[in-house]
Protein backbone atom coordinates (compact mmCIF):
# COMPACT_ATOMS: atom_id res chain seq x y z
CA UNK A 1 0.00 0.00 0.00
CA UNK A 2 1.07 3.19 -0.55
CA UNK A 3 2.04 6.13 1.86
CA UNK A 4 -1.62 7.72 1.42
CA UNK A 5 -3.34 4.16 2.56
CA UNK A 6 -0.41 3.85 5.27
CA UNK A 7 -1.34 7.20 6.87
CA UNK A 8 -5.33 6.71 6.23
CA UNK A 9 -4.92 3.72 8.39
CA UNK A 10 -3.10 5.37 11.25
CA UNK A 11 -5.82 8.71 11.16
CA UNK A 12 -8.80 5.73 10.80
CA UNK A 13 -7.09 4.17 13.47
CA UNK A 14 -7.06 7.04 15.87
CA UNK A 15 -10.30 8.13 15.25
CA UNK A 16 -12.09 4.80 15.54
CA UNK A 17 -10.25 4.21 18.46
CA UNK A 18 -11.38 7.67 20.24
CA UNK A 19 -14.46 5.88 22.06
CA UNK A 20 -14.50 4.41 25.72
CA UNK A 21 -16.74 2.18 25.01
CA UNK A 22 -14.67 1.01 21.71
CA UNK A 23 -11.47 1.09 23.59
CA UNK A 24 -13.25 -1.00 26.32
CA UNK A 25 -14.33 -3.86 23.18
CA UNK A 26 -10.46 -3.68 22.33
CA UNK A 27 -9.05 -4.14 25.21
CA UNK A 28 -11.43 -6.69 26.09
CA UNK A 29 -10.26 -8.88 22.94
CA UNK A 30 -6.97 -8.31 23.41
CA UNK A 31 -7.34 -9.59 26.88
CA UNK A 32 -9.55 -12.38 26.90
CA UNK A 33 -8.46 -13.96 23.54
CA UNK A 34 -5.07 -12.57 22.34
CA UNK A 35 -6.18 -10.55 19.95
CA UNK A 36 -4.26 -8.00 18.07
CA UNK A 37 -5.71 -4.64 18.06
CA UNK A 38 -3.96 -3.46 15.11
CA UNK A 39 -4.55 -6.36 12.86
CA UNK A 40 -8.73 -5.57 14.36
CA UNK A 41 -8.11 -2.09 13.04
CA UNK A 42 -6.30 -3.00 9.62
CA UNK A 43 -9.50 -4.99 8.99
CA UNK A 44 -11.49 -2.40 9.55
CA UNK A 45 -9.82 -0.26 7.14
CA UNK A 46 -9.55 -2.75 4.42
CA UNK A 47 -13.13 -2.80 4.96
CA UNK A 48 -14.02 0.68 5.00
CA UNK A 49 -11.81 0.18 1.55
CA UNK A 50 -14.63 -2.22 0.33
CA UNK A 51 -12.50 -5.14 0.85
CA UNK A 52 -13.09 -8.24 2.77
CA UNK A 53 -10.19 -10.58 3.31
CA UNK A 54 -10.05 -14.22 3.70
CA UNK A 55 -9.56 -16.75 6.21
CA UNK A 56 -6.48 -17.63 5.77
CA UNK A 57 -5.15 -14.10 4.65
CA UNK A 58 -5.72 -13.38 8.04
CA UNK A 59 -3.26 -15.80 9.54
CA UNK A 60 -0.68 -14.55 7.12
CA UNK A 61 -1.16 -10.92 8.10
CA UNK A 62 -0.97 -11.87 12.20
CA UNK A 63 1.81 -14.68 11.38
CA UNK A 64 3.99 -11.41 9.61
CA UNK A 65 3.18 -9.53 12.87
CA UNK A 66 3.16 -11.79 15.18
CA UNK A 67 6.93 -11.45 16.14
CA UNK A 68 6.57 -7.84 17.06
CA UNK A 69 3.55 -8.07 18.66
CA UNK A 70 4.76 -10.87 21.05
CA UNK A 71 9.01 -8.93 21.51
CA UNK A 72 8.09 -5.74 21.53
CA UNK A 73 4.81 -4.08 21.59
CA UNK A 74 3.22 -7.12 24.16
CA UNK A 75 6.18 -6.47 26.96
CA UNK A 76 5.90 -2.47 26.29
CA UNK A 77 2.11 -2.63 27.58
CA UNK A 78 2.75 -5.33 29.90
CA UNK A 79 5.64 -2.71 31.32
CA UNK A 80 3.19 0.09 31.14
CA UNK A 81 0.52 -2.39 32.70
CA UNK A 82 2.74 -2.90 35.56
CA UNK A 83 3.47 0.72 36.44
CA UNK A 84 0.37 1.86 36.39
CA UNK A 85 -0.38 0.57 39.61
CA UNK A 86 2.56 -1.46 41.33
CA UNK A 87 4.52 0.10 44.44
CA UNK A 88 7.95 -0.43 43.02
CA UNK A 89 9.63 1.89 45.99
CA UNK A 90 9.88 4.53 43.75
CA UNK A 91 8.49 8.29 44.05
CA UNK A 92 5.30 8.14 42.26
CA UNK A 93 5.84 11.04 40.05
CA UNK A 94 8.82 9.79 38.49
CA UNK A 95 7.11 6.31 38.30
CA UNK A 96 4.16 8.01 36.71
CA UNK A 97 6.69 10.00 34.62
CA UNK A 98 8.34 6.91 33.44
CA UNK A 99 5.13 5.18 32.81
CA UNK A 100 4.05 8.22 30.43
CA UNK A 101 7.30 7.52 28.04
CA UNK A 102 6.94 3.52 28.43
CA UNK A 103 3.68 4.80 27.14
CA UNK A 104 5.01 6.62 24.18
CA UNK A 105 7.12 3.86 23.42
CA UNK A 106 4.46 1.58 23.34
CA UNK A 107 2.43 3.97 21.07
CA UNK A 108 5.17 3.79 18.60
CA UNK A 109 5.60 0.48 18.41
CA UNK A 110 1.65 -0.26 17.43
CA UNK A 111 2.52 3.08 14.89
CA UNK A 112 5.38 0.68 13.75
CA UNK A 113 3.15 -2.46 13.48
CA UNK A 114 0.14 -0.55 11.57
CA UNK A 115 3.28 0.88 8.79
CA UNK A 116 3.91 -2.58 8.15
CA UNK A 117 0.33 -3.40 7.81
CA UNK A 118 0.04 -1.48 5.57
CA UNK A 119 3.17 -2.40 3.53
CA UNK A 120 1.70 -5.66 3.25
CA UNK A 121 -0.04 -7.03 -0.48
CA UNK A 122 -3.41 -8.99 0.76
CA UNK A 123 -4.10 -11.68 -1.44
CA UNK A 124 -7.94 -13.56 -1.78
CA UNK A 125 -9.70 -10.18 -1.07
CA UNK A 126 -13.66 -9.85 -2.34
CA UNK A 127 -14.95 -6.36 -2.99
CA UNK A 128 -17.93 -5.67 -1.33
CA UNK A 129 -20.05 -2.96 0.85
CA UNK A 130 -18.32 -1.79 3.67
CA UNK A 131 -20.41 -2.71 6.13
CA UNK A 132 -20.55 -6.27 4.79
CA UNK A 133 -17.05 -6.37 4.32
CA UNK A 134 -16.31 -5.05 8.28
CA UNK A 135 -18.90 -8.13 9.13
CA UNK A 136 -17.03 -10.58 6.97
CA UNK A 137 -13.60 -9.78 8.14
CA UNK A 138 -14.44 -9.51 12.00
CA UNK A 139 -15.73 -12.83 11.53
CA UNK A 140 -12.96 -14.65 10.34
CA UNK A 141 -10.55 -12.95 12.99
CA UNK A 142 -13.46 -14.18 15.22
CA UNK A 143 -12.87 -17.67 13.87
CA UNK A 144 -9.14 -17.00 14.22
CA UNK A 145 -8.82 -16.37 17.74
CA UNK A 146 -11.58 -18.50 18.83
CA UNK A 147 -14.24 -16.00 19.44
CA UNK A 148 -18.12 -16.47 19.09
CA UNK A 149 -18.60 -13.93 16.31
CA UNK A 150 -21.67 -12.12 18.06
CA UNK A 151 -19.04 -11.95 21.03
CA UNK A 152 -20.57 -8.13 22.71
CA UNK A 153 -16.83 -7.07 21.78
CA UNK A 154 -16.75 -7.46 18.26
CA UNK A 155 -20.85 -6.62 17.39
CA UNK A 156 -19.70 -3.24 19.15
CA UNK A 157 -16.74 -2.94 16.71
CA UNK A 158 -19.16 -3.43 13.91
CA UNK A 159 -21.91 -1.00 15.40
CA UNK A 160 -19.65 1.71 15.75
CA UNK A 161 -18.19 0.92 11.98
CA UNK A 162 -21.77 0.45 10.29
CA UNK A 163 -22.82 4.57 12.05
CA UNK A 164 -19.61 5.71 10.76
CA UNK A 165 -20.43 4.11 7.12
CA UNK A 166 -23.36 6.48 6.53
Amino acid sequence: MNDQVKNGFWHFSLAFYDDPEVQGAFLNLQDKFDADVNVVLFLLYVARLGQSVSFSSIAAIDRQVSAWRTEIVQPLRAIRRKLKDAALGIDGSTQENFRSKVKKLELHSEKIEQDYLSSIRLSEMTTMQPTDAARRNLTEYAAFIGADPEQPSLELLLRRFSNEDR
